[in-house]
């Protein structure tokens, strides 16, 4: 046999080899498509599982969206303030009232002594520069009066207060030091002497002419009236208690 078909017989042989090893893989291939194929039944712990995860997905989804913030922020290190913080208010019990002493509220206390209200009214008097004796006009208090040729007076009260008052249409703009002044009663611009010229009877026992602003005030019968005076005080019933002190 020549060598070019020992060739030709070498490649047929080849040739024949791969298509049985085709057919081969074709059969094999067709077997397995032809098996039917089996399922294996699922088990029972993983099948509870998939509902429990469809139940836990329902339920997140039904969450509301702050309440998830809300979960969250802690996790994720986000401290929002709170938009509404309520606040406590406290009842303090009132404080326990302290007894009442029985006795103590039944005594009455005891009153003070008259007062001579500020700048009574005074009877007017046409003689000046003589000292007399007259009442209030609107309290039943005697008074110890002294006129001047302007008009004004110089008046004192049975507690041993001095007082001038001015006939002035106008208040002074420049007062002496010593003098206070009150009020405006009737037509008079009223000063209190507290202290210096005119504040007490022995001055005006030492000083026979005193001058207080433009009036000049002439003091010559003081002694005998001021015995009068002293008297009407004592027999005034509301000045009792204050003359025996």
């Amino acid at each position: 046999m020549s060598t070019t078909k020992k060739k030709e017989a070498t490649q047929r042989n080849r040739e024949l080899k791969d298509a049985l090893t085709r057919v081969e893989q074709l059969e094999t291939e067709l077997t397995h498509k032809a098996t039917p194929v089996t399922l294996k039944p699922a088990k029972l712990g993983l099948a509870w599982r998939w509902v429990l995860a469809s139940w836990c997905a329902i339920a997140l989804v039904m969450v509301p969206f702050g309440q998830w913030q809300r979960w969250l922020a802690p996790l994720i290190g986000d401290s929002q303030p709170d938009t509404a913080q309520r606040v406590r208010i406290i009842n303090h019990k009132p404080p326990a009232s302290k007894p009442v002493d029985t006795v103590a509220a039944t005594q009455s206390p005891s009153a003070p002594p008259p007062s001579i209200p500020a700048a009574p009214m005074i009877e007017l008097n046409p003689t000046a520069e003589k000292w007399h004796i007259n009442q209030y006009t609107d309290i039943a208090q005697p008074y110890l009066a002294l006129r001047s040729q302007q008009g004004s007076y110089i008046v004192a009260n049975c507690v041993g207060d001095f007082y001038i008052y001015l006939n002035r249409s106008y208040q002074p703009l420049r007062v002496p030091p010593n003098l206070d002044y009150v009020a405006q009663r009737q037509h008079f611009h009223v000063y209190a002497i507290p202290y210096g010229q005119g504040a007490s009877i022995d001055s005006w026992q030492l000083a026979r002419k005193v001058q207080i602003f433009d009036d000049t005030f002439v003091s010559a019968d003081l002694t005998p009236k001021l015995r009068g005076f002293e008297q009407s005080c004592r027999q005034t019933p509301d000045l009792t208690a204050v003359n025996r002190e």
